[in-house]
């Protein structure tokens, strides 16, 4: 195991895209030490490796002997049993620059976390628009010889 003396930086805010598809699951994205510093591994979307899977988030871990890693894993989701967690994408996903998921402790999901754990999220895709916007309109060509 590998000890790291100062601490993670904060967690960046990135970008939520769409997820590609229901079977995926949103993987937040976190700092990487190198050996030499922290790295800043961007956030992406896993595929669920079987149907009733969850993915339980990694994180940094402070000790007596520095901060070392906790990877991530898959767990084991019960059907019919609502998930521990839920997470809802921002607003205006697509393109807008907004936090990462904000998660919601649902029932004592909360009380089995670690201290300073972050709870892992499960994307929920938002609805989509009534009515969409209309593209925006081509601005005209100026023809030559015109003022």
């Amino acid at each position: 195991m590998v000890y790291v003396r100062s601490a993670p930086p904060p967690t960046a805010t990135e970008v939520v895209a769409v997820a590609p598809g229901t079977e995926h699951v949103y993987v937040r994205g976190h700092w990487e030490w190198d050996g030499a510093r922290y790295a800043w591994v961007h956030s992406h979307y896993v595929k669920r490796p079987y149907p009733h899977a969850t993915w339980v988030e990694a994180h940094w871990q402070d000790s007596p002997h520095g901060w070392y890693w906790q990877p991530g894993h898959w767990a084991e989701r019960h059907p019919g049993k609502a998930p521990a967690l839920a997470a809802i994408a921002p607003s205006g996903v697509q393109g807008s620059p907004s936090a990462p998921p904000q998660v919601e402790p649902q029932g004592d999901a909360a009380a089995q976390l670690p201290a300073g754990v972050p709870p892992a999220p499960t994307y929920v895709p938002p609805p989509p628009p009534a009515n969409p916007p209309p593209p925006p309109a081509a601005a005209p060509v100026p023809q030559s010889g015109q003022n």
